[in-house]
């Protein structure tokens, strides 16, 4: 009897879990602007499925990948949706220890949080801490958690708020982290470092002066020499940190300059002569180094 119960509960579970998948998948195919709720709602009832999580992440993906109106529309309907940011990051607390979920997690938020108001709904909900523990846990051995991982910190760092709780929850440790295990291999994770540090340092004197102290310039720095040759937004996003970093801050100037700063801009200045954002984040940084 006890057999037939369990046997009978489990089909019960696998076809709830059937049902939510398809409707995750006609929100998928469908309009946000009219299925939002169908996935937010699948996603709510099988929060405790991690097949049902990877696949609504997959959808959120999907829906916001493009930078076009249509996808920015997607974006501003679910961070309309009732409980929509909140969700997302509950189902990603309740399976944090999935490597695949932290993955496909960050490529949503990732997406997402291209969006002002997302950016900040995250920062509000608790989510930096959430994003750096699985970073942790999974960004080290696999470079697609890292990339997407790194890649979430730059959007959300553009936000002012955002700047200090990523610091205080140990984000430029984790950033610098990532680019020590992964930038010298992926250049996506070079280029995102780089300018999540960018943003951590614009306008805040505390997160300039925690990264020099805790070894950002010299990562720049490898960064740059790695891949700057080869790839103009690394370079591009090099300048432009040691631009921040070295504005108001007399010590990190000193260690650009010490670390020979100044010759590696100057060669992606010369490296990408016809690109007019390295050289004007070159002239930039050149400007407070000399």
């Amino acid at each position: 009897m006890g057999d037939i119960v369990f046997f009978s509960f489990l089909s019960i579970q696998v076809d709830l879990e059937a049902l939510l998948l398809a409707r995750i998948k006609a929100a998928t195919e469908g309009n946000l602007l009219l299925y939002t709720d169908h996935l937010v709602d699948a996603m709510k009832e099988g929060k405790l499925s991690a097949v049902v999580v990877e696949k609504g992440m997959e959808a959120v993906a999907s829906l916001c990948e493009q930078r076009d109106d249509r996808a920015e529309a997607n974006r501003v309907m679910f961070g309309m949706t009732l409980s929509g940011i909140p969700l997302l990051l509950e189902v990603m607390r309740e399976h944090k220890g999935s490597e695949e979920i932290a993955r496909v997690s960050f490529l949503a938020v990732w997406y997402l949080s291209r969006n002002e108001d997302i950016k900040r709904i995250v920062g509000e909900s608790g989510g930096i801490p959430l994003l750096l523990e699985m970073l942790e846990e999974h960004g080290k051995r696999n470079v697609e958690v890292a990339k997407n991982g790194v890649t979430v910190l730059h959007n959300l760092s553009i936000n002012n708020d955002n700047r200090k709780r990523i610091a205080e929850a140990g984000g430029i440790a984790m950033i610098l982290s990532m680019m020590e295990e992964h930038g010298a291999s992926n250049v996506h994770v070079a280029k995102e470092g780089c300018m999540a540090l960018t943003n951590l340092a614009n306008n805040n004197d505390d997160n300039r002066k925690r990264i020099g102290e805790v070894g950002g310039i010299a990562m720049i720095l490898r960064m740059m020499e790695v891949h700057g040759a080869s790839n103009a937004e690394v370079a591009k996003n090099g300048c432009v940190s040691l631009w921040n970093l070295a504005f108001n801050n007399t010590d990190n100037k000193r260690k650009i300059l010490a670390a020979n700063g100044v010759s590696m801009v100057e060669r992606m200045k010369s490296t990408w002569a016809s690109n007019a954002d390295v050289q004007t984040n070159a002239d930039g940084a050149l400007g407070k180094l000399r």
